[in-house]
């Protein structure tokens, strides 16, 4: 039974009206305020008359809407059918404007448009209607079966709620097979499932800090009761464990192990398996390894070499040095590939066939490192530069006027910082290489996950907010590239609609710490997830 709703005194409206009169009256002149004044005061009986009609089917209607509106469910002011629609709605709306928006940007920018007006039809084709479609069904889809599962299972503990959240997430996951771009697909399902890792992580580091917790407050209860036994007043502490130092220690570098892991990976596909990796990271490598601008367009040549020289040193398990009798020049051309060799200068000596194949142009491995660490500084200040403007004309306009020293130092030390973190990427993971081969003498594919884990903790570099982005960019390639390799060795199959089953899970999880433990979840990913999910 809905509660009844309270009577409405009669001094509620004398007192609304006497406070209307007053701000009018300011504005009126004393004829003018009289007739206002009795004109309020008929007003007032009006209202007197109208009440008792208006609240008795006031309350009727709020009797309907709240047999309508589940008690478990948070969507004020709306029904269940209602909020599922309008999220429909707004979504669909949305995703169909910021995709077209995307698609057409690239042809405004660059003058295309104006050549070819029909881009604009094009892009509001197939493509962009599937992905929409994709998005808003997913949420309308989640809200209606997280209504559900509340109306069927009538639970009121609020720990319950996990449980619908996670059955609705992952059915409503189905609907990513309406977007029919394949590559698309892997690429959200890749995204989401690192955001499940990272926000499952904080979960989990949670539950473990209370833990300890818990812990420390039974042993300063006993510690508590052994003083007050023995009389004998002092200072109450527990010493902290190993398991308070772990904690400590990972949460300072997860960020740095993260991408250390990730980037054993990929620097391993990147020069042993490079077909696993998406040709534009391929790409972006490639670049910063300096040997677009050392050999111009054999650097894709000179990778493949690479790698299949690593793998012919490693199975033969031969002498990794040149002949001391010939130039790298001889070496290579007579023995790996003439085309490569007409890069090497004529004289040079280098020590190690791979040495003679990664820096070509010197034969000190010194030296070479010393010339990547100053032409990559400035390849990273013209990647971080333009990147860091962006932000700062989105996020920090209203500062930048208000206080432009301020913020133009931050951006200076962003730049440099940044710069710096992707200089020492490069010059150490390729540095790292040398000196393996002077220590252990010889070639192995794991010495290459050594050195992208080398190469990985640079990132120590960067500002510590910055350090878990990275890695958790880098991991979503990691995992393709690892799955690739993985089944390029004939170790596993893949699975029909496999990013399906994984997008499914991943957002089983993220919902469940959306709607249950949004304490977890880092407070920018927080607010773009409420605004799209808004409060169900």
């Amino acid at each position: 039974m809905p509660t009844p709703a309270p009577p409405v005194p009669a001094s509620y409206y004398e007192n609304f009206l006497e406070i209307l009169a007053q701000i009018v009256s300011k504005l009126l002149t004393d004829k003018e305020t009289e007739a206002v004044v009795a004109s309020l005061r008929s007003f007032q009986d009006r209202l007197k008359r109208l009440s008792s009609q208006s609240f008795s089917r006031l309350r009727l209607e709020l009797s309907i809407a709240e047999k309508d509106h589940a008690p478990f469910c948070h969507h004020a002011g709306k029904t269940c059918i209602q909020n599922s629609l309008r999220g429909f709605i707004k979504a669909f709306s949305v995703a169909f404007t910021v995709k077209y928006l995307i698609g057409i940007l690239p042809a405004l920018l660059t003058g295309k448009l104006l050549k070819r007006p029909r881009i604009l039809k094009q892009m509001a084709g197939r493509d962009t209607m599937c992905f929409a479609l994709f998005l808003s069904t997913f949420l309308s889809s989640y809200k209606a079966i997280l209504c559900a599962m509340r109306r069927w299972r009538k639970n009121p503990d609020p720990s319950s709620d996990k449980l619908n959240a996670f059955v609705a997430g992952s059915v409503a996951g189905i609907a990513l097979i309406l977007d029919r771009d394949k590559r698309r697909r892997q690429s959200i399902m890749l995204y989401l499932l690192t955001r499940s890792f990272q926000f499952s992580g904080a979960w989990l580091m949670k539950q473990w800090g209370l833990q300890r917790q818990t812990r420390r407050r039974k042993e300063l209860a006993i510690l508590k009761e052994k003083v007050d036994r023995e009389g004998q007043p002092r200072e109450l502490e527990v010493g902290k464990k190993w398991d308070d130092y772990l904690a400590k220690f990972i949460q300072r570098w997860a960020g740095v192990l993260v991408m250390m892991l990730a980037n054993g990976q990929i620097i391993y596909s990147f020069l042993l398996n490079s077909e696993t990796l998406p040709r534009s990271y391929f790409t972006f490598l490639l670049t910063h390894a300096g040997w677009k601008s050392d050999v111009g367009g054999l650097a894709e040549p000179l990778a493949d070499v690479i790698g299949n020289n690593i793998r012919f040193l490693s199975e033969t398990r031969g002498s990794i040095r040149l002949p001391k009798d010939t130039t790298s020049y001889q070496y290579i051309a007579d023995h790996v590939s003439p085309n490569i060799a007409s890069v090497i200068p004529a004289k040079l000596r280098h020590k190690y066939i791979m040495c003679a194949l990664q820096h070509p142009l010197e034969d000190s491995c010194s030296r070479s490192a010393f010339r990547s660490f100053k032409l990559e500084y400035l390849r990273a200040l013209k990647l971080y530069v333009p990147l860091n403007l962006i932000m700062m004309g989105v996020f920090r306009s209203g500062q930048l006027t208000s206080n432009p020293n301020l913020v133009l130092r931050k951006f200076a030390i962003s730049c440099l910082r940044s710069g710096l973190f992707l200089t020492m990427y490069v010059t150490m993971g390729l540095g790292s290489a040398c000196t393996f081969r002077r220590i252990f003498e010889k070639e192995r594919h794991w010495m290459y996950v050594l050195v992208g884990v080398v190469g990985g903790s640079m990132t120590l570099f960067e500002a510590r907010g910055r350090q878990l982005e990275l890695g958790l960019y880098c991991l979503p390639r990691a995992m393709e590239a690892f799955w690739k390799t993985m089944e390029k060795q004939g170790r596993i199959r893949n699975v029909r609609h496999g990013e399906i089953w994984l997008f499914m899970a991943s957002m089983g999880v993220l919902m469940t710490l959306y709607q249950n433990e949004k304490d977890t979840i880092s407070p920018h990913y927080l607010s773009v997830m409420t605004r799209f999910f808004g409060h169900n």
